[in-house]
C-alpha cells in the first residue's frame, strides 16, 4: 500500500526565466545558475530526471492523450522521443536515467498492473525484471553497468536493489516494508527512500560500497525526503516537502550540509540529477501551473 500511495503521490506531481539568470539558493555559499529551461515540443509537461558527463538528459512527459512517455535531450538540445517500451500497454513509459558513452537509457513502463524495468540502447528495448519480483523499478545505472532500483514481492512490500554482474542484492533500510534506491555513482554509493513507519514519513537514505547505510537523510522542516542522484563528487540531489505540503529542491554536500533550492518564482521545485560537473536537472511549477523541465549549474 505504501508503494501505491507512494507512485500515486508522484504523479500527483506531473498534474521561463531567462538563460543566465542566477538563482539563490538557502545557503549563500552554493547558488544555482540557471542554464535553461526545457520543454519536450508540444508536450502537457515535462520533467528531466537525469543529466550525464557529456550534458545529454533524459526525461518524462505528458502528450496530449495523457500519456507518459520518456524523452532523451543532446546536449545541442535536440530531443530523441518519444522513449515507449514495446510492452507499454498503458501508456506509461518513464525514462529515469542516461549514462555516458552509449547513451543507454534505464527506466520502467506498466503493463497491466505490472511495472517492468526496461533499458534502452542503440534502438533496443531489453525488459529487466528481479527474479520472482512482482514490480520492478529500475531507476539509475552507473558507468559499470551496475543497476539500482525497487521491487515488490507478493506481500506489497518493497525493497531496494542493487544489481552487478547479473547478481542481484537486495536490501532494507530499518526493516522498512517500502525502500527504492534511486542513483549509484561509480564508487558504488547508492542514494534513496524508505518509508519510516515510526514517523509516517519517508526519508532518505545512503549505501557506501561496503554496504553500510546511513539514515535518515532530512533537509531541516522536510515532513518527506526523496534523494534522487548521487554524482562522483559526494554530492547529493533531491527533493522534500515542508509542513505546509510545497515541494523544494536540496543539495546534500556529504556528510550533512544542506542547502534548500526554489527554482525563481516556482510553486514547486524537484531538483532530479547531478553530473560530475556538477550540473543539474529537474523540474518546476510555474505561477499557471504549468510543469517545466530546467538544467543548472552549482557554483
Amino acid at each position: 500500500m505504501q508503494q501505491y500511495v507512494l507512485r500515486v503521490c508522484l504523479l500527483a506531481g506531473f498534474f521561463s526565466f531567462a538563460n543566465g539568470a542566477l538563482a539563490q539558493a538557502g545557503d549563500p555559499a552554493v547558488r544555482i545558475r540557471i542554464l535553461q529551461t526545457v520543454d519536450y515540443p508540444g508536450a502537457v509537461l515535462t520533467i528531466l530526471y537525469g543529466i550525464n558527463n557529456h550534458g545529454d538528459s533524459v526525461g518524462v512527459f505528458l502528450d496530449n492523450t495523457g500519456a507518459l512517455r520518456g524523452f532523451v535531450r543532446n546536449r545541442m538540445g535536440q530531443f530523441v522521443g518519444p522513449i515507449r517500451d514495446p510492452n507499454d500497454n498503458a501508456n506509461y513509459t518513464l525514462a529515469l536515467g542516461i549514462i555516458n558513452y552509449t547513451q543507454r537509457v534505464c527506466g520502467y513502463y506498466q503493463a497491466g498492473s505490472n511495472y517492468h524495468g526496461f533499458l534502452f540502447s542503440d534502438r533496443t528495448y531489453s525488459t529487466f525484471d528481479v527474479p520472482g519480483a512482482v514490480d520492478t523499478f529500475l531507476n539509475g545505472e552507473n558507468e559499470a553497468g551496475y543497476l539500482v532500483g525497487g521491487f515488490t514481492d507478493s506481500s506489497g512490500a518493497e525493497s531496494a536493489f542493487f544489481e552487478a554482474g547479473g547478481i542481484v542484492m537486495a536490501f532494507t533500510v530499518n526493516s522498512s516494508t517500502f525502500n527504492e534506491a534511486e542513483s549509484i555513482n561509480a564508487s558504488n554509493e547508492i542514494v534513496g527512500l524508505y518509508y519510516d513507519a515510526g514517523t509516517a514519513r519517508y526519508r532518505g537514505f545512503l549505501r557506501d560500497f561496503s554496504g553500510n547505510l546511513t539514515f535518515p537523510l532530512d533537509p531541516a522542516g522536510s515532513v518527506s525526503t526523496a534523494p534522487k542522484a548521487i554524482n562522483n563528487n559526494g554530492i547529493v540531489v533531491g527533493r522534500y516537502t515542508d509542513a505546509v505540503g510545497k515541494g523544494h529542491g536540496f543539495i546534500l554536500q556529504l556528510p550533512d550540509t544542506y542547502t534548500s533550492y526554489d527554482f525563481p518564482g516556482a510553486t514547486l521545485t524537484y531538483i532530479n540529477g547531478i553530473n560530475d560537473s556538477n550540473i543539474i536537472c529537474g523540474r518546476y511549477n510555474d505561477a499557471n501551473g504549468v510543469i517545466h523541465g530546467f538544467i543548472g549549474q552549482l557554483r
